[in-house]
């Protein structure tokens, strides 16, 4: 953790030191980019896709390093342009806010998650091997099959693998994957 901010506020005449943290891999993202902030999907909220594959770079070395499993769980919202066509961008909007809400709460906090491509999502689980990812996986479609109703059809679809490669590599296979289904 790195000391982001601190602040000294005064209660009852005593002074609080109040610090603001933030993660090694927020930090190491920041410096990466060069810039002091990180690139955040407007629409998710999540990492954008430069900034994602930035992260999962980082954690393929970190695995390699300290031989850590690390998986990978890609997520694709199915149906994305008959939802758009259909029901409109709104519909979307709330598609893609929707799931990102679920994403973040069905994964740790060391957990990273950005948003690849359009309908397409990744969840970066170090330290983690492919039967927890799957049930990672497994929880995320449940819990996403809950807020699909008429007006906003929402089923998702994902594949877990293995980061074992460089992310170019599996990068790849992910799209092929999920192209598939």
């Amino acid at each position: 953790l790195y000391i982001e901010k601190s602040t000294m506020l005064i209660a009852d005449d005593e002074p609080i030191h109040v610090l603001s943290f933030s993660d090694q891999t927020e930090h190491l993202s920041q410096n990466a980019n060069g810039i002091g902030e990180l690139h955040r999907d407007e629409q998710s909220g999540l990492y954008n896709h430069h900034s994602i594959v930035e992260i999962l770079n980082q954690e393929v070395k970190r695995a390699h390093r300290y031989r850590n499993p690390l998986t990978v769980v890609a997520v694709r919202i199915d149906g994305y342009e008959f939802i758009e066509d259909i029901h409109g961008e709104g519909s979307l909007d709330l598609i893609i806010q929707t799931l990102a809400i679920i994403l973040k709460n069905e994964t740790r906090d060391v957990d990273s998650i950005g948003r690849l491509g359009d309908e397409i999502f990744v969840v970066c689980l170090p330290s983690t091997d492919i039967r927890a990812a799957k049930i990672v996986s497994n929880r995320i479609s449940k819990v996403s099959s809950r807020y699909s109703d008429y007006d906003t059809p929402f089923t998702v679809s994902s594949v877990c693998m293995e980061a074992t490669e460089t992310v170019g590599d599996w990068q790849t296979v992910i799209m092929a994957l999920l192209n598939e289904n």
